[in-house]
């Protein structure tokens, strides 16, 4: 964890917060058997930039960024549905 803490913050990103995922048995981890660490960032100016980058250090398998995965994101709340937000077309 602090090695991969290092290698983000010469990506530039200082004042993030990087956290081991917990689940009831401790530190979440994927059927691979590979720890699950969240990057707590205030804003991604570039997801496409920061998902090559991540995907450039060594010790990091893949991202949660899924850029050009889809066209349309509906972000929820506990109440339902808050926001739709559909790619913009180029």
């Amino acid at each position: 964890l602090q090695l991969i803490g290092k290698l983000i913050e010469k990506l530039g990103f200082e004042k993030c917060k990087l956290v081991v995922r917990q689940d009831e048995f401790g530190p979440a981890e994927t059927d691979e058997g590979n720890f699950i660490l969240d990057l707590h960032l205030n804003k991604i100016h570039d997801p496409h930039l920061l998902s090559y980058e991540l995907n450039k250090l060594p010790g990091v398998v893949e991202n949660g960024l899924f850029v050009d995965t889809c066209d349309t994101v509906i972000i929820g709340n506990e109440h339902g549905v808050a926001e739709k937000r559909e790619r913009l077309k180029e």
